[in-house]
This record gives structure tokens, sequence and C-alpha cells, in this order.
């Protein structure tokens, strides 16, 4: 399930574990590479923001762009950070360990759960890859074509040559301004492949704890045949040790999406209360004409990355960890013995307590609270579409 955020993280310098190479060379190669898109991303956020105070001056439109554009690109660094903590890093290489372990000990119900959320995991990643990608070319290609067309126009006349984005530079960008697009393009692919590497591990992690639900939910209703599904011969009588099994798979599951939350509740906190304000400049944008392309997609990212962010976390708290209770109670437990019956009686009570992601100290984060973003950012539209 993590084939595809590994293959992105790592294009993108933020993978942290062991690479595909046992070569010195490229290790440390890899290791300048991620300091390098480290720094860019930093210094694009720095630039943006510098710029800004000149733009307000001059066209408030302008600065909201630049303003947007630098609190995106200071939320991926954020998560980009937040994705390279120890914590998450162990559930990296913790979960691929249960997925070793999962293919290994299994039955057809489990893996063919397993199996659709791959299907699902692989679509999703495609989906967000397809459009992130298409926006930050968009981006890239707008600026060139203004250029070209300039130059194309104004054969023989200085004028001020067009950037891919409004930011601060230290020097005379006219002088070296066919660097300056390099280096901007360069800019704007760090921070595209940045966002959507961070976007689609957080997504992973979210189905990866959601399938390991389901399945557990699933091997809870059958425990009573045991581990292979298999009746046992005395029915009177419960594998405890399966039920014992389940039981720690359970507290495992809670602890890595505890660990998960913690070193990300305040991550989705952030992207919480800036996504609306990204959505509402961005359309003000589209709205004004200016860089229809890249503002379109730069909202169809931000809209659809809160709202498979919040379905997912929603999923992780209603549809399935409140579910186990369910599951517990359509099994044979009437038919356990009494030690057996005190675990499942512990299970059942820990179950009324949904897991859940939460937005910071504000709550779980679910379907209503993501649509209540989408809801301030037509107010901010509507309120500021007036100033404009």
């Amino acid at each position: 399930m993590f084939y595809a955020a590994k293959i992105v993280m790592i294009v993108s310098g933020i993978w942290r574990l062991e690479l595909p190479t046992e070569s010195i060379f490229w290790k440390t190669f890899y290791r300048m590479y991620s300091a390098a898109s480290k720094i860019l991303l930093s210094t694009t956020v720095f630039a943006l923001l510098a710029k800004f105070p000149e733009l307000l001056e001059k066209d408030a439109l302008a600065a909201m762009e630049i303003a947007s554009l630098a609190l995106a690109c200071g939320v991926v660094l954020v998560k980009t950070m937040a994705c390279q903590s120890p914590r998450n890093l162990l559930l990296i290489r913790t979960a691929r360990q249960e997925e070793d372990q999962l293919y290994i000990h299994t039955n057809k119900i489990s893996e063919g759960v397993y199996s659709r959320h791959i299907d699902y995991c692989r679509k999703l990643a495609l989906i967000i890859a397809i459009v992130f990608l298409a926006t930050t070319f968009a981006l890239i290609a707008q600026g060139v074509e203004k250029n070209y067309a300039l130059v194309k126009t104004h054969q023989n006349i200085t004028v001020e040559r067009p950037l891919i984005f409004l930011c601060w530079y230290p020097f005379r960008t006219e002088n070296y301004h066919s660097y300056v697009l390099v280096d901007q393009a360069i800019r704007v692919l760090n921070a595209g492949t940045c966002n959507l590497s961070v976007n689609i591990f957080i997504e992973t992690v979210l189905l990866f704890l959601r399938a390991q639900l389901i399945i557990l939910q699933e091997q809870f209703r059958t425990f009573h045949k045991g581990i292979d599904e298999t009746p046992i011969v005395n029915a009177g009588q419960v594998n405890h040790q399966v039920i014992k099994r389940l039981c720690i798979s359970h507290q495992k599951l809670i602890y890595y999406l505890a660990s998960f939350n913690d070193s990300l509740k305040f991550i989705m906190l952030l992207e919480y209360v800036a996504s609306s304000l990204i959505i509402a400049s961005s359309i003000l944008e589209v709205f004004g004409g200016h860089n229809v392309p890249f503002n379109a997609g730069f909202v169809m990212t931000n809209f659809g990355g809160l709202m498979f962010l919040s379905w997912n976390c929603n999923e992780i708290m209603v549809q399935v960890s409140a579910e186990l209770a369910t599951a517990l109670y359509e099994s044979k437990w009437h038919e356990q013995d009494k030690q057996s019956n005190a675990l499942l009686q512990i299970m059942l009570i820990r179950s009324q307590k949904p897991l859940a992601i939460t937005i910071g100290p504000f709550g779980p984060m679910t379907v209503d609270a993501g649509m209540s973003r989408v809801r301030l950012a037509y107010s901010y539209t509507t309120v500021l579409g007036g100033n404009f």
C-alpha cells in the first residue's frame, strides 16, 4: 500500500528510510538532494512573504495571490517536516512489517479487504498526482507562454518581462531573467512534488489504518472458527489465544493511530485554518481572470485534498472503529468461556470510544468539519469579492 507514497516521497526528497540502493554515492547524493529540496521550499516561502508588502500597495489582487501561495507553501513545509518525524518513520516501518505479516498469516476475507484498499489507494494516489502535477505544470506553462508572447510582440522594445510568479529577489530580475525563470520553474516543481508526496503519504496512512480496522472487524466476527477459519471441534470452547491475539492487534492499531494523530494534529489545525483562505483567494483570482488555469487547478487541489482528508478521517471514526462493537456483538460471544468473554467485554467497552484524527484541540476531523471550511471559503469569497 505504501509503494506509491514511497516513490513520490523519494522523488521529492522527503523519504528518510532505507533507499532501494546500496551505493554510497547515491545515498550521499540523495541526502544533498533532500537538503536542497527543503532549502528551496523554505526560501520560496520567505521570497513570497518579502514581496507581499510591495504588492499590497500596488495590486491587492496580486498580493492576495502571493499570500495564498506563501500560505500554501508554508503548510507544505510544516507537513513535510512532520512526515519526517521519528514517529511517522516508525509508523511506516511498522506498517510495512504488518503488511508482510498479513500476507503470511491471512485468510481470503482479510486478503480481499486489503486488496480492495490497495486498489483504492493506488487510484486515489493517481488522481492526486494527475491533478497536482497538472496544476504545477499549468503555472510553469503559463509563465513561459507569457514570456514567449511578450518577446514575439515586442522584439525591438525593452519592456519588463513577466515571471512565473511574483516574489522577491536580492537583485534586478531583468538582468538575469532567463536564470530567474529556471529558478522559479524548479521552485514550482519542488513545491508541487512536496505537496503531492505529503498528501499521498497522509491518505495512505489513513487507508492503511482503515483497512486494518475492517480486517479486525471480520476477524472478530469469525474468531469462533479459529485462526485458519476451520471450525473448532468443540463448538462450546473458543481458542483463547485467537481472541488474545486480536485484542493485541486492536491495541496496536490504537497506538499507531494515536502516534500518527499526535504528530499531525496541529498540522491538521494549520491546514484546516488555511484551507478556507487559500480556496477563497484562488476563486477570486479565477473570477478576476488572473492565471485562470493555475488558480482553477489550485482550487481543485485544495478542495479535493480537504474532502479526501475529511472523508477518510470520518470513515475511520464512524464507519470503521465504531462498527467494531457491532462486529463483536455479531460474533458467537455467548458460546465462549468466562475468560474469553471477559476480554470481549473489555473490547466492547473500548470500542464505544471511536478512534479519530483530531484538528488540534478542536475535535475530530469529519466530513462536516471539512464542509464547514468550504462554507467559510464561500463567505470569504462573498465578502472579499465586493472589495476588488
